[in-house]
C-alpha cells in the first residue's frame, strides 16, 4: 500500500465531441477564410499584407491559422503529459514513451510559431544532401527522416496499444505526415516549376489542413484513450490516500482493476 500513495487517478470531465467540434470549427474557419484571401488577392490583385484577410494567410507566421495550430499542438503535448505521470505512477514500460511523444508536440507547437525547423533546414539539410534552395524539399526530407525514425522507435509501443486508439493514432498520423511532407515537396514542386501563384496556394492551404486535421484526430484520439482506458472517478492527480477505499465494479478500468489485484497479492 505504501508504493500506491506515489500513483494518482484521472478524472477528465471533457465532453470529447464538443471539444471536436469546437477545434474542428476553428480548423474550418481558418480553411475557409484562407480560400477567401486567396480568391481576393486573385481577382483584385491586392496582395497587401495590411488587411484583416491576410491575417489568414497559412504560409506566414503571426496568422490566426499559426495560433490555432499552435494551441492544437500543445493541447496535444498536455495530454500525453497527463497520460505519461499517470503511466509512470504505475510503472508501466512505456511511459517514457508517452513523454517523448508530450515533449514532440511540445517541439512541435514551438516550431509552428517560430519555425525553427527552417532554421536546421537551411543550415544542414540542404548541405548535407546538396540540394539547391529552389526546389523547397528540405523540410521533406527532415519531416520524412523524422517519421521513419518516429515509426522505428514507436512500433511496439503502438502495437501494443488498444486497436481503436492504434487505428486512430496511425489514422491521424499518416495524414499529419502526407500533410506536413507530402504536400510540402509539390509545393516546392510548383515553386520551381516557374511559381504559379494560384497552385501554390492551394497547396499551401491543403497542406496546413492536413497537418490541422491530424494533430485534431490525435487529441481526440488521446482524449478516448484515457476516457476508455484510464479514466477513473477521483479528483485529477489524487493521492491514494484519497482515492475512495470501495470503487463501484461498473465504473473501474483495466488499470484500476489490476492495482487492486497487485495490492490483494501482497
Amino acid at each position: 500500500m505504501e508504493n500506491m500513495g506515489k500513483n494518482f487517478a484521472i478524472n477528465l470531465n471533457v465532453n470529447i465531441s464538443f471539444v471536436t467540434r469546437f477545434l474542428g470549427a476553428l480548423i474550418g474557419l481558418c480553411i475557409f477564410m484562407a480560400f477567401v484571401r486567396g480568391f481576393y488577392i486573385y481577382t483584385t490583385g491586392n496582395n497587401t499584407e495590411d488587411s484583416l484577410l491576410m491575417k489568414f494567410n497559412m504560409d506566414f507566421e503571426q496568422t490566426l491559422p499559426t495560433y490555432v495550430s499552435t494551441i492544437n499542438l500543445f493541447i496535444a503535448s498536455a495530454l500525453l503529459a497527463l497520460v505519461s505521470k499517470f503511466k509512470r505512477s504505475i510503472q508501466d514500460k512505456y511511459w517514457l514513451h508517452w513523454s517523448i511523444l508530450s515533449f514532440g508536440f511540445l517541439f512541435l507547437s514551438i516550431d509552428e510559431s517560430i519555425s525553427l525547423h527552417e532554421l536546421l533546414v537551411d543550415s544542414v539539410i540542404l548541405d548535407l544532401f546538396n540540394i539547391s534552395e529552389q526546389f523547397h524539399i528540405g523540410s521533406s526530407i527532415l519531416i520524412l527522416s523524422c517519421a521513419v525514425i518516429s515509426i522505428l522507435f514507436f512500433s511496439k509501443f503502438v502495437l501494443h496499444l488498444p486497436n481503436k486508439t492504434k487505428v486512430r493514432f496511425i489514422i491521424s498520423g499518416v495524414i499529419f505526415v502526407f500533410g506536413a511532407a507530402g504536400m510540402e515537396a509539390i509545393g516546392g514542386y510548383i515553386l520551381s516549376d516557374g511559381y504559379q501563384k494560384v497552385a501554390y496556394n492551394i497547396g499551401v492551404i491543403i497542406e496546413e489542413s492536413l497537418e490541422m486535421t491530424g494533430v485534431l484526430l490525435f487529441i481526440r484520439a488521446v482524449l478516448y484513450y484515457i476516457k476508455e482506458n484510464l479514466l477513473e472517478i477521483t479528483p485529477l492527480f489524487s493521492k491514494a490516500s484519497e482515492i475512495p477505499t470501495e470503487i463501484p465494479h461498473s465504473n473501474k478500468t483495466r488499470v484500476a482493476v489490476q492495482e487492486e489485484q497487485l495490492v490483494q497479492g501482497s
